[in-house]
């Protein structure tokens, strides 16, 4: 399958039925105050937190390339990159969730582990 070159780390298959376009007027609309829907940390925070990492030498990423800004999961892993089936994640949830879990519900017990670790990672 042929692979998208996007926008800040949007390389997802071409299965994504929108355009890059579409893509950027669903999910980059709201420039500020983005959240992850999982655990709730926003954007701002999640910048912050790695650009401490990076600056302290520590990798904290796949080529250090993600976690500056949130990410499109698809919310049903079995289901295609759509309007409808897309929400926008941090890096570590998007690795937690991986491609097995496919419900939010079923999700909710980690993410509520990863809200807390948000809350200790950003005290430093």
């Amino acid at each position: 399958m042929e692979i998208k070159q996007g926008i800040n780390g949007f390389n997802k298959r071409t299965d994504f039925t929108n355009t890059e376009k579409k893509y950027k007027q669903i999910f980059l609309k709201a420039e500020k105050n983005r959240y992850c829907v999982y655990c709730g940390v926003s954007e701002e925070a999640c910048k912050k937190f790695f650009e401490k990492m990076e600056a302290k030498g520590i990798p904290s990423t796949r080529g250090g390339r993600r976690g500056y800004r949130l990410e499109v999961d698809r919310i049903d892993s079995t289901k295609p990159y759509a309007e409808g089936n897309c929400c926008l994640v941090c890096y570590v949830c998007n690795n937690a969730k991986s491609n097995f879990i496919n419900s939010r519900e079923m999700f909710q017990p980690i993410a509520d582990g990863i809200k807390k670790f948000w809350e200790i990672a950003l005290l430093y």
